[in-house]
């Protein structure tokens, strides 16, 4: 099985969190990806930010472990697909 790449990882996120925002609460297609910040954002709260990854982790059939990634720049959009593109793990569908 193919990992997902950094973009493919990005564009689940926006997909997942553009599910969840109210609609017009954010220009999506003027998203910034070095400096969006999803839980900032107010879209996701911690749980979700948990909730998100569970989601991510069932659709590309993976695992990633967070512990060695930056918690500052964890719930930065850039980083945190990098950091997934890097450091997971596929799993047999």
């Amino acid at each position: 099985m193919t990992l997902p790449s950094e973009e493919d990882i990005a564009q689940f996120v926006l997909k997942y969190l553009s599910d969840l925002a109210p609609s017009g609460s954010v220009d999506w297609s003027q998203i910034d990806l070095d400096t969006f910040d999803f839980l900032t954002t107010g879209i996701l709260d911690s749980i979700g930010v948990l909730e998100m990854i569970g989601a991510m982790e069932k659709h590309f059939v993976l695992t990633v472990d967070f512990e060695n990634m930056d918690p500052e720049r964890f719930t930065f959009l850039a980083s945190f697909s990098r950091y997934v593109a890097s450091n997971a793990v596929a799993h047999d569908a």
